[in-house]
């Protein structure tokens, strides 16, 4: 599974895959409100856990995005408060 952490978030934005995730590389994706991507990210089955800095986003609600090269997608949501 996928953890991101803290939610709300405020200066950064944690995101975890699990260990025992088969995912071999995927893209992280972050849309705001209006359904813009405001940030898109590529990363390996290496790295396991990402730091998103949010100093330049605006408060609100995003859906973030994971996407496998497999095809697989996951969703969730994060709000962030500053």
């Amino acid at each position: 599974g996928v953890k991101v952490y803290p939610n709300p978030a405020k200066d950064q934005l944690h995101i975890e895959i699990d260990a025992s995730s088969t995912m071999k590389s995927a893209t992280i994706q972050m849309v705001n409100s209006l359904g813009k991507q405001v940030f898109e990210k590529s990363v390996s089955s290496s790295d396991r856990t990402m730091n998103i800095d949010l100093s330049g986003f605006a408060e609100g609600v995003y859906s973030i995005r994971i996407i496998s090269s497999e095809g697989k997608m996951i969703n969730s949501m994060v709000v962030v408060q500053k």
